[in-house]
């Protein structure tokens, strides 16, 4: 095992100039400012290198990955405008998913059986659907874009087998990349409509982002040590703040019944009370808020503001194209394209694959639910980002946005880190697990 190892390493470290040698011509020639693309290239290259020489290929493939679940709030940022699809996220997850190839081939890849079955409903039913549709090859490429994010990155994920504290550093990696989105958007200001949309490339995508933060929260809370939680606490504030700034409705009423659902899923009278006691104190606010509301503010635009009356009318009024379309493709649908304006995912899917891919989806929806119902605290906190994105997907279209499916991936992770919990309710390690934290010396993280 360990020439093994040492092979592992020396492969790592002689790989540099290999890559360099053919990444470093091409950049050159297929950017408009080769210079700069060339230089972030070299840089990359040498950075991941000189980590993995010292802390291993696997443990540098888990911390690109975490770094990877930082910037996917960032869907705004293309490292190469020529490769507009390619987000930085995307670069991160692809280096850090190689880095960790190895250790795939040494682990059985264990996925929850529903989850299994509804991707093999959900693309059997969008492969037919394409090959019927008058353009294949273009139904075909949505596909796969839905797939990555609904099916590739859920497996990546699950298939890396992070250990706990892996998991937690993850989990607060995309509540710190969204805060940085949400202080990038207040430096760079509002647009013509007077929203903020961040590193993100529409503001309702910055308020999903900090919805998904507020829901890793839960998790966070119950794992990192007590001396920590003011850093929760900070980023509940950011991740709220962006709500209010986005003008995303969706995401502030996602965010009020997740607060409402916590004493239930929590099971506790402690929760409930406290649930109770911030409610007072917030439903005065808002109700000094409704008094003179900022109407590009998710409060505002709630109440009526903002044009968001006309935004709702076009979802209605979409949403009924789109239920005539399933009624006249129910098995096999009419494609992907013209299914965003109703703003409903499950629509979309039935419109574009027909009921049998939307039956699809909905397994595996419910498959990533199941921990928050089987699985103990604090892993079955893991799902509650899954339950945001399926509150936000009735009045919100994006469907295979990264952003969204990157936090709900760790759901899959929760039975496992479960049945690895030590006696004391410790954060335990199943064989096979990547421990980030002990490479850097980290202290043992406590619920």
């Amino acid at each position: 095992m360990g020439n093994d190892h040492q092979l592992l390493r020396s492969i790592a470290v002689w790989s540099i100039p290999i890559v360099l040698a053919v990444l470093l011509p091409y950049t050159l020639i297929v950017t408009a400012d080769g210079s700069i693309a060339a230089l972030v290239v070299v840089a990359g290259a040498l950075v991941v290198g000189m980590l993995t020489a010292a802390f291993g290929v696997a443990r540098t493939g888990s911390g690109v990955l975490i770094l990877a679940f930082a910037t996917v709030p960032w869907n705004d940022v293309v490292p190469i405008s020529q490769f507009g699809f390619l987000e930085l996220s995307d670069a991160l997850f692809v280096t850090g998913f190689l880095l960790i190839l190895t250790r795939f081939a040494s682990l059985d890849l264990r996925l929850p059986a529903l989850f299994t079955v509804g991707a093999f409903v959900f693309m059997a039913a969008g492969t037919l659907s394409a090959i019927v549709q008058p353009a294949p090859r273009v139904e075909l490429g949505y596909l796969l874009d839905a797939v990555q994010g609904v099916i590739l990155l859920m497996v990546l994920v699950t298939w890396w087998r992070a250990s706990s504290r892996t998991v937690v550093a993850a989990a607060g990696a995309y509540i710190i990349g969204n805060a940085i989105s949400v202080a990038a958007g207040i430096r760079e200001g509002a647009d013509t409509a007077g929203r903020y949309d961040g590193l993100t490339t529409h503001p309702n995508a910055l308020g999903t982002c900090s919805a998904l933060s507020i829901a890793l929260l839960p998790f966070l809370w119950q794992t990192v040590s007590r001396q920590h939680r003011w850093l929760l606490i900070i980023g509940a504030v950011v991740s709220g703040y962006g709500i209010w700034l986005s003008g995303s409705r969706a995401a502030l009423v996602c965010v009020a019944i997740l607060t409402v659902l916590y004493p239930l899923f929590d099971r506790s009278t402690r929760a409930a009370l406290a649930v109770a006691a911030l409610g007072v104190p917030t439903m005065i606010l808002v109700a000094r808020a409704a008094e003179d509301p900022d109407e590009s503010s998710a409060l505002g635009r709630l109440l009526g503001g903002g044009r968001s009356e006309d935004a709702t009318q076009e979802r209605i009024e979409g949403s009924r194209e789109l239920i005539v379309r399933i009624l006249d493709n129910p098995i096999f649908g009419a494609g992907w394209a013209d299914v965003w304006q109703a703003h409903n995912i499950y629509l979309q899917t039935a419109a574009a694959i027909g009921l049998v891919g939307a039956v699809g989806l909905l397994i595996i929806l419910t498959a990533i639910l199941r921990p928050l119902l089987t699985v103990p605290a604090p892993y079955r906190w893991l799902a509650y980002p899954a339950l945001a994105a399926a509150l936000i997907g009735t009045v919100d279209p994006a469907f295979g946005g990264r952003y969204i499916w990157a936090p709900i991936a760790l759901a899959l992770c929760a039975e496992r880190l479960a049945a690895a919990t030590g006696p004391r309710g410790e954060p335990g390690r199943h064989p096979g697990d990547e421990e980030l934290g002990s490479a850097m010396g980290a202290d043992r993280i406590t619920p």
